[in-house]
């Protein structure tokens, strides 16, 4: 899928859209046969299956309950929009998304959508809230929620299973790591034994060894005076 941000116009964003396909190898001829219609032709060899276009709002008081309440740290506080420009920004955008930081410093902005709109008006909560709860938006199995397969899902039962997942996982490490523990403080005692000094069973050896010196030491003694007889005689 090719992403092209065209708020700069739609003729120039044509032309990107097309520049963009070229780059990544597809053939296609972009006309437009009546006024604000554009019509997208592959040539030969070239298989374009369909071209879709999505509105992104980029302002807190834009009068509409679309919002950039998320957006990318990393590039600017920008909003994330998908396109490449530059390069893609969907890698590392998991640790790059945060909350608005105009809407941090403004709160009243989530409930207000414009100038001329009062703030007890419920559209924009409304509509935040069910974006995120009952929208249904599609996870890719990279994730790995899902068994391997896309995931569908609304935001916040999707950040739920990220938290057991990850819950789950923390808690496989810990009893991982916990048997392995156990393991290395058996190897650990069996290694003392082999190589450390039992006291008692050195001072027995000891003992031992003192009282064969002991008999041993009588046992030259009775031989001595025995060849000192025999010379004697």
């Amino acid at each position: 899928m090719i992403r092209v941000n065209i708020s700069g116009g739609v003729g120039a964003g044509i032309a990107d859209v097309v520049a963009g396909f070229a780059a990544a190898g597809i053939d296609i001829v972009a006309t437009s046969p009546v006024a604000d219609a554009w019509r997208f032709v592959p040539n030969a060899g070239t298989t374009l299956n369909g071209v879709s276009a999505g509105v992104i709002v980029d302002t807190l008081a834009s009068g509409v309950p679309q919002m950039p309440l998320f957006v990318d740290k990393g590039y600017g506080n920008s909003v994330f929009t998908g396109s490449f420009e530059g390069g893609s920004h969907l890698t590392g955008f998991a640790q790059r998304i945060a909350i608005n930081p105009l809407v941090v410093a403004q709160p009243a902005n989530l409930v207000v959508s414009g100038s001329g709109v009062l703030q007890g008006d419920p559209a924009r909560p409304t509509f935040l809230l069910d974006a995120l709860t009952k929208a249904q938006r599609s996870f890719s199995s990279a994730t790995g929620i899902g068994g391997g397969v896309p995931f569908s899902s609304p935001v916040a039962e999707f950040a739920r299973r990220i938290v057991e997942t990850q819950g789950s996982n923390a808690e496989m490490a810990q009893r991982l790591d916990e048997g392995q523990q156990v393991a290395r403080a058996a190897i650990e005692s069996r290694f003392a034994d082999y190589s450390g000094v039992n006291i008692d069973q050195e001072m027995a050896l000891l003992v031992q060894l003192q009282t064969a010196y002991g008999a041993n030491a009588r046992v030259m003694t009775a031989v001595r005076d025995m060849l000192d007889m025999l010379m004697r005689i």
